[in-house]
């Protein structure tokens, strides 16, 4: 069996999900884009969202993108060769200032050399507009904030046809935001990690691995996060009809500067069935810890300043159900639900001018966010395909998140060469 498992890394502490109107048909698209050996696409999308802004007071805008990517597959003997890009362009009906220019790299190598030795290394770049919901800070919501993401990882396996492998991996990450109310969330973050895969058939495996994550927020008085994590990982392909990935991690947390440490079980897990060919069930599962620190000036009875320093503990379990029926090679229907849940835990210390240290002590908060959501396609001609969808989404608020609902709709048309 392959090494299929390659645990996740998040580049940022964040708990915000991030939902896309057209995620269902433009990922069905992508896909088979990736597939091809060597493919140039243009595509054209338009959408409207009654509640663009996502806030209470809904703000509506139509949101036209258009973009052109390309890329290649190539396997060469015993490497493999990945790299593909996307540009786009999108621009706003009623929040003209919000126009950009996205990128996007992503790009991959694969080598086996020796008996049982496997190098891969990979990059990827994207540069973007943060999404709107995740605009927290400073009441700076519907913003030009363009988020910059960059990353490089490298791993090598030993042991290729055997019942046991062992993996070794390092991989950096950078994210970098435009607005200044945003830098404070600009990370530089490393990761190194080992793990041990053992094939019991050739259809189950499991590993078990230690992983070390370095969180640096350069533009926040130096802080650092140090995440420790135990990883269990099991793959199973049931049948040739149905798959099961899964990953159980213990992470033990270090906060440099107020000394503070937390334990948790974070992990996902991803079930793929397909009954009879024609529907692909999937189902997702995920569960996360993130943390963040804010600082406020504020006065007492008007006679002392201090600063105020809150600590938001964060646990977010997802949730993400989709099905997709394909009555013809032609024809695709598909239909995806979202939830997922922010539990909250707000730790307030406030640091008069004196040096006195005041426990205000600590309150949760829950809240969530789901989406459900319906698309079709259409493949014209084996080049040409379009697709229509829509929305409805909602969420409830927190400290940290708005309250907001709305619905959105749209359309849009892929052209591929290959």
């Amino acid at each position: 069996m392959s090494d299929r498992f390659r645990p996740t890394f998040p580049l940022i502490r964040t708990t915000a999900l991030v939902v896309a109107a057209f995620g269902a048909c433009a990922a069905a698209h992508a896909d088979a884009d990736e597939e091809l050996p060597l493919f140039l696409t243009l595509s054209q999308s338009v959408r409207h969202d009654s509640n663009f802004s996502r806030t209470e007071q809904a703000r509506s805008d139509t949101v036209s993108v258009t973009s052109v990517g390309g890329g290649l597959n190539k396997a060469y003997g015993r490497q493999t060769y990945r790299l593909s890009g996307t540009l786009g362009a999108s621009r706003y009906r009623n929040f003209e200032y919000l126009k950009n220019d996205s990128k996007t790299v992503n790009g991959a190598f694969t080598s086996e050399f020796g008996r049982n030795f496997r190098l891969t290394l990979s990059g990827n770049y994207d540069q973007g507009l943060n999404p709107i919901q995740n605009n927290t800070a400073g009441g700076l919501t519907v913003v030009r904030n363009i988020r910059t993401l960059q990353g490089q990882a490298a791993s090598l396996q030993y042991g290729l046809g055997g019942r046991f492998s062992l993996v070794g991996s390092v991989d950096t990450n950078r994210q970098r935001f435009s607005v200044d109310e945003y830098k404070p969330r600009d990370i530089d973050q490393d990761s190194r990690g080992a793990r041990i895969l053992y094939n019991l058939t050739d259809t189950f495996q499991w590993g078990v691995g230690v992983r070390r994550v370095e969180t640096d927020y350069p533009n926040r008085n130096g802080e650092q996060v140090t995440d420790n994590n135990i990883d269990l990982q099991v793959g199973w392909q049931a049948t040739g009809l149905s798959s099961l990935d899964a990953t159980l991690s213990r992470r033990s947390s270090r906060y440099a500067l107020s000394g503070r440490r937390l334990n948790s079980w974070v992990g996902a897990l991803n079930w793929e069935f397909t009954p009879r060919g024609l529907i692909r069930y999937n189902v997702g599962l995920s569960r996360s810890t993130g943390s963040d620190r804010f600082s406020q000036r504020q006065s007492l009875l008007g006679l002392v300043f201090f600063d105020a320093n809150y600590d938001y503990n964060t646990i977010t379990t997802s949730l993400n159900l989709s099905a997709r029926y394909q009555p013809t090679a032609k024809i695709g229907v598909t239909t995806a639900y979202s939830y997922a849940r922010y539990e909250v835990n707000r730790a307030a210390t406030s640091r008069f001018d004196d040096g006195v240290v005041v426990d205000e002590g600590s309150r949760r908060t829950n809240s969530h966010f789901s989406q459900l959501s319906l698309g079709a396609d259409y493949e014209v001609l084996r080049s040409l395909k379009v697709g229509c969808n829509v929305a409805r989404y909602d969420q409830t608020a927190n400290y940290l998140r708005r309250a907001f609902s709305g619905h959105s709709y749209g359309c849009s048309a892929n052209f591929t060469l290959d």
